[in-house]
């Protein structure tokens, strides 16, 4: 296969970018909605050692 162009890696490295700034606009985005749906339930996974970073 070779080495692909320097444009098609520099495409890849742009699509990785935005799709990692997707993810985390919705990992904050479903951060909130199990804040507000379930606050006391995560205070709990967030005292288990392991379960969820801090």
């Amino acid at each position: 296969m070779g080495n692909p162009s320097k444009a098609v890696v520099r495409s890849l490295k742009r699509s990785v970018t935005q799709l990692k700034k997707e993810i985390k606009t919705l990992e904050d985005k479903l951060l909130v909605l199990v804040k507000r749906a379930h606050q006391d339930l995560l205070t709990r996974l967030k005292t288990s050692p392991g379960v969820i970073p801090n």
